[in-house]
């Protein structure tokens, strides 16, 4: 006699296997924990309440899209975080607090996308390294990116509006121009067994 198991009973098995043994997954997991964590605390600690709970909402969503197989929940996420984010920065809260919530912000929403670049890659050699790559990579990049983001208030340059625009659309024309080449180098024709 054939066993009847329930649709959402296999999704949940199905979920707890893949996190068990997923690094992305709980790498995801635990920067959508750090994110709200920093916001909740931050928000908390300026006596908003109300915003701070608001700020567990899209870690809700994030695990509720992540359990239905919803391919573009972290794209709303981020937004969802980063406006969060902006409104504290508009209400006095510490960029001791933003900067790490955002990096956090970033790093699940990239590793959504790699999660969802591996699944459309289809069977994939060295899939373990070349998670473990990724990892490091994002490591070494959120670290950077923490350490520029924390140094940046103590910095003060003057510089005039033109000169601050052209740095600026620099620095973009040069973050464009590296992660084309990380996607070129990347590529999942390179990696199928």
């Amino acid at each position: 006699m054939a066993q009847h198991i329930s649709p959402s009973l296999t999704r949940t098995h199905k979920l707890v296997e893949i996190a068990a043994g997923s690094p992305l997954l709980a790498a995801r997991l635990e920067a959508i924990t750090l994110c709200s964590g920093l916001l909740v605390l931050a928000f908390n600690r300026r006596n908003m309440a109300e915003i701070a709970l608001a700020c567990l909402l899209p870690a809700v969503a994030w695990a509720l899209g992540t359990y239905r197989g919803a391919r573009h929940v972290s794209g709303a996420v981020f937004t969802a975080y980063a406006g969060l984010i902006a409104l504290g920065g508009g209400l006095g809260v510490s960029i001791g607090w933003l900067a790490p919530a955002l990096t956090s912000a970033l790093i699940a929403w990239d590793l959504d996308g790699f999660a969802q670049w591996l699944q459309a890659a289809g069977r994939v050699a060295q899939r373990e390294k070349l998670v473990r790559r990724h990892l490091g990579r994002l490591a070494v990049v959120a670290g950077l990116g923490m350490a520029s983001a924390t140094a940046g208030p103590s910095i003060r340059l003057d510089l005039s509006f033109e000169m601050a625009l052209v740095l600026g659309l620099l620095a973009v024309l040069a973050i464009g121009r590296v992660l084309a080449q990380a996607r070129r180098s990347s590529s999942p024709g390179e990696y199928r067994g």
